[in-house]
């Protein structure tokens, strides 16, 4: 075995995750022979390994791959471009990233001591800080995990009862110690699973301390929630108490016991004392004891046990492994997830060792309880001991490259953080920031994912891989999502998608049934990431995000230039180059520089000539990396992997192969019809795609305006109704009716104060000092952040007076939700069609009318929708200028109030865009009656 070999089975499907080269309802039972390698790296002919598939035979390249050109004059050209502007790109950061560099004194605070001589850390990120810091003691739990459970298991003897023996001339064939296979499964599933019990209430202890009495209660009470609803209201109630348990914990902040203790006190007599107590559990609330913050993982597996439980209940009447006649113990991945556990295997015991086990607990990946019964019961094929080392190699590389590379020589994140002055970096260099900004992003979430899937092999449990592909390898916007964070995808496929009914339904009402259940499933994702606004409407709007790639593959279906494969592969290369930008900054803004962040470094790259001819050149080389890419694809296709099948197989999971042909089959259609329909445009779109394009555009303003001054995000503070703020003017005042020596005393109260508040729907934001916003719904919070002296006069009371006195977000939010239902209904209205004419013998475009009464709902909707947006804007501007002039005035020349012009212009115009849907659905009636007179009907 050559030195290369071994390098490419280590950076093979294979390696990463079996589930990539073994057919999810194909047994594992091959998966201790050679599998496929990811044909990562170009390879002649001559230098090329034997490949094979599972079963043995060779791997055949698919239909549609095309002939190499890694060894053409085009590839060439790329190679060399490829080898100079790699190593440029890590100059131009590592430049910066110099003592030597004039923005360092601003960012040398953010650094610490480095382990390399002559180099500092960046630990400035604070999400992998965390895992930074106790990475050695993680790496101590990995060992002493797997050694307890060894010992556990000698102290019990447990190898005496699970080894199967050979068989001895015909006498207990299959037999271990006198039982059979399947008792002797049942003992290894005892056994490991008691352990996992055991050891998780150890873990939780010393991770929340007194909080661990917390996480158990909630369990529980699940628990008793699937044991005791009846079937049939199972799944709702399911649902309906982990999300809100993701909102208590959110708004409870982990339930402080001192809280709690204040709270009860009274009743119990015992103030003082009960504080004291309460206070004294918080302190020792262990390693981690913000709990809360991890417990999102934890309500995923809740909903797991509870939803394989009630599928188990309506599949009672026999094991499906007998009726199928299925080997138990290699099963596929198919039936490991949807076979139910044997009835006595839902107990609390085995509840309480999933949904805590260890190695999976603070992170992921997410495993099904079926599937994690299954792999107790009996160890999937798939782990293996050479397996398990290259993929620790793997991980090791990751780790190495984080720690050398981009923490001790690439000081990206804390440059960014730092927000030094962007005229002193070349476009070269804010480009370069920004990119190994978005790697850093990556390699923090790659790092923690792969180590605690690592520590699960390790123990003999195989989940599935979250990250799929290098983030500098992802051409596709949609195939870059279903990539990352793999094994929620698949959870929200098995648990939301199919249980909603997927994207199976035809016609009108299968189409707003499909529009409803993404906007369910983008809702719950963003909820589950965190109770934000902002995350809410980031899950709804991320559709948008992927339109252009839509359109892009509607405009160039790939078919339609079959025989010129090489045009249609540079027209997709140059709208892709749009593509990689737009994902950059979307992720930039989202995850790392922010918007302003974002401004400086775009400011500094157009600003100058220099900039704008780097612009260009980046778009080449982002060409030209886009055309590897690609064909490091049709490699795979080649080999017989097809195209990113590994990235798209979550999705294909509860789908049948009829239903892909038939998605397949409607996709090709869907594309020439858009062919067809750019001729003409108008007619093709239909009236009401525009009608529903506006009430989009009008719940977008109307949600930004209620998300306003609700976070830190770009431009969320700039969204307000009423700002407050200390600055000294003459104020113009009759003597008569006011004292001047109140302004006096007043302005001697006041100071050198330069705090401002503004007021949103949903929160409060304040800038003590000027230099940056806080803001939260809780105007508490707030206070205890500011210092007396820079509130002397309470503004930040008088907002939190005005915003709970005055302020009604509660119009907006019915106005939202109604004409969110006229938008389903307008998706419902029939579109083109082709039908047969039976004379021409031909398909002939045909729209019928929608439904009159449809129609009807849709105005009624829309336009009570309207009537509360106007009562709702009136009275926020009307209340907001009564509310500013009074508040200026008992200022006394020392505060000034404005009204928020961003709020009115998006009230105002989110209120005219509805009006303008109302109008143009009355025009639609009104329309139809009259045809229906002059025809007669």
């Amino acid at each position: 075995m050559t030195w290369r070999h071994s390098f490419r089975k280590i950076y093979c499907l294979d390696t990463l995750d079996t589930r990539f080269s073994i057919p999810a309802n194909v047994p594992p039972k091959y998966a201790n022979t050679e599998l496929q390698e990811t044909p990562s790296v170009p390879s002649s002919s001559e230098e090329k390994v034997t490949k094979s598939r599972p079963d043995g035979a060779p791997t055949q390249s698919l239909p549609d791959a095309r002939p190499s050109l890694w060894n053409t004059w085009e590839f060439y050209s790329y190679y060399f471009v490829f080898i100079t502007c790699v190593p440029l790109m890590f100059k131009a950061v590592y430049d910066v990233s110099q003592s030597t560099h004039p923005s360092y004194p601003a960012y040398e605070h953010l650094l610490s001591p480095g382990w390399i001589p002559g180099r500092k850390v960046d630990n400035s990120d604070g999400q992998y800080a965390s895992v930074r810091d106790n990475l050695p003691y993680l790496l101590l739990l990995l060992i002493l995990h797997p050694l307890c459970r060894k010992a556990y298991d000698a102290f019990w003897r447990t190898s005496t009862y699970t080894s199967v023996r050979p068989s001895n001339g015909g006498r207990h064939d299959g037999l271990s110690q006198g039982l059979s296979a399947n008792a002797a499964a049942s003992v290894r599933q005892e056994q490991r699973l008691s352990f996992d019990f055991y050891f998780a209430f150890i873990l939780i202890a010393a991770l929340h301390g007194f909080s661990a009495l917390k996480v158990v209660l909630i369990l529980w009470l699940n628990y008793k929630l699937a044991k005791s609803v009846p079937t049939q209201y199972l799944t709702f109630i399911t649902w309906t108490f982990n999300i809100a348990i993701l909102f208590a914990n959110e708004y409870g902040q982990g339930y402080k016991y001192a809280r709690l203790a204040t709270f009860l006190s009274p009743f119990l007599g015992a103030e003082k004392t009960g504080e004291t107590w309460g206070q004294w559990l918080d302190d020792h609330g262990g390693l981690l004891s913000r709990w809360e913050v991890l417990f999102n993982l934890t309500v995923l597996r809740l909903i797991s046990f509870n939803l394989d439980y009630k599928w188990s209940l309506q599949k009672r009447g026999g094991s499906a492994i007998e009726k199928k006649q299925l080997d138990p113990a290699n099963l596929s991945e198919n039936d490991r997830v949807r076979t139910p556990a044997r009835p006595e295997d839902y107990s609390f015991r085995n509840y309480i060792a999933y949904a805590l086990y260890s190695p999976l607990y603070l992170a992921g990946p997410i495993i099904t309880f079926n599937d994690y019964i299954s792999q107790c019961r009996y160890q999937s094929p798939t782990i293996r001991t050479d397996r398990t080392i290259r993929f620790a190699i793997r991980f090791v590389v990751a780790l190495f490259c984080m720690e050398v590379v981009v923490q001790h020589y690439l000081y990206a994140v804390a440059i960014f953080n730092a927000q030094p002055d962007w005229k002193l970096f070349t476009p070269m260099q804010l480009t370069m920031l920004g990119y190994f900004n978005l790697h850093i992003i990556w390699l923090k979430l790659l790092i923690p994912w792969r180590f605690f899937r690592l520590w699960a092999l390790v123990d003999g449990i195989d989940p599935p891989e979250n990250m799929v592909r290098c983030m500098s390898n992802a051409p596709s916007t949609i195939k870059f999502w279903r990539g990352w964070h793999r094994s929620y995808n698949r959870w929200l496929v098995r648990y939301l998608f199919i249980p909603l009914g997927g994207s199976t339904s035809t016609g009108s009402r299968g189409t707003a049934r499909s529009i409803a259940n993404y906007l369910i499933i983008f809702t719950f994702v963003a909820l589950w990431h965190d109770i934000n606004l902002r995350l809410l409407m980031w899950g709804w709007l991320i559709v948008l995000f992927i339109l252009p790639e839509v359109i892009g593959k509607m405009l160039f279906p790939e078919r339609r230039w079959r025989g010129h494969e090489n045009a249609h592969r540079i027209i997709t290369g140059i709208g892709s180059v749009g593509n990689i930008f737009m994902m950059s900054v979307a992720n930039l803004v989202g995850f790392a520089i922010g918007w302003d962040g974002l401004k400086g470094v775009l400011a500094g790259i157009a600003e100058t000539v220099e900039g704008r001819i780097f612009a260009v050149v980046a778009c080449a080389a982002v060409f030209t990396a886009l055309q590897i890419m690609f064909e490091v694809r049709e490699e795979e296709k080649r080999d017989g992997d097809g195209s990113d099948t590994h990235v798209s197989v979550p999705m294909k999971e509860g789908a049948s192969e009829c239903r892909g042909r038939r998605k397949r089959k409607y996709t090709d259609k869907m594309a020439a019809r858009f062919a067809v329909g750019m001729q003409r445009l108008i007619p093709w779109l239909g009236y009401h795609h525009v009608l529903m394009l506006l009430i989009a555009i009008a719940i977008i303003l109307l949600s930004l305006l209620l998300a306003g001054c609700s976070s830190t995000s770009p431009l969320i503070p700039g969204i307000f109704l009423i700002s407050l703020y200390y600055t000294p003017y003459n104020p113009v005042y009759a003597p008569s009716q006011a004292s001047p020596g109140t302004v006096s005393a007043i302005k001697n109260i006041v100071g050198a104060a330069v705090l401002e508040v503004r007021v949103g729907y949903f929160g409060i934001c304040t800038t003590p000092d000027g230099s940056g916003w806080l803001c939260s719904n809780n105007a508490t919070a707030l206070a205890q952040q500011t210092s007396p002296g820079q509130d002397p006069l309470n503004l930040i009371w008088v907002a939190q007076t005005f915003k709970d006195a005055v302020v009604f977000p509660y119009l907006l939010i019915v106005a939202i939700i109604l004409a969110f239902v006229c938008f389903i209904l307008l998706a419902t209205f029939p579109g083109w069609h082709y039908e047969h004419d039976d004379l021409t013998g031909s398909d002939i475009d045909v729209k019928p009318f929608p439904s009159r009464p449809v129609c009807q709902v849709a105005l009624a909707l829309i336009f009570v929708s309207s009537v509360f947006v106007l009562v709702s804007v009136l009275w926020q501007h009307t209340a907001s200028v009564a509310a500013s002039t009074i508040a200026q005035d008992f200022g006394n020349g020392s505060v000034k109030s404005g009204v928020g012009t961003a709020a009115m212009i998006l009230g105002w115009f989110g209120f005219a865009l509805l009006i303008i849907v109302t109008i143009g659905l009355l025009v639609m009636l009104l329309s139809m009656s009259v045809l229906d007179k002059l025809t007669g009907d």
